[in-house]
């Protein structure tokens, strides 16, 4: 990866990884990056998580990102 800027955060790796699903479809690499306090702590999953992409991706990640919370959200 190239200059890595933090996407977004999210609350649990469980949803950033869905979300990096969604960018890794779309041809946008990226990476989870998280802090298991060193190893010490594997098992926990409520902890915060940063979505992170390269530079000259971030704008078409916004992009992607913010039209998939969008259909998440819509009522039927």
């Amino acid at each position: 990866m190239e200059k890595e800027i933090v996407l977004k955060t999210f609350l649990n790796r469980y949803e950033a990884e869905m979300a990096k699903g969604l960018l890794d479809e779309k041809g946008i690499d990226s990476m989870v990056s998280d802090d298991d306090v060193g190893g010490l702590h594997p098992g926990i999953i409520v902890r915060e998580c940063n979505l992170v992409v390269n530079e000259e991706d971030l704008e078409k990640a916004k992009d992607i990102i913010r039209i998939s919370e969008i259909k998440v959200g819509d009522k039927p």
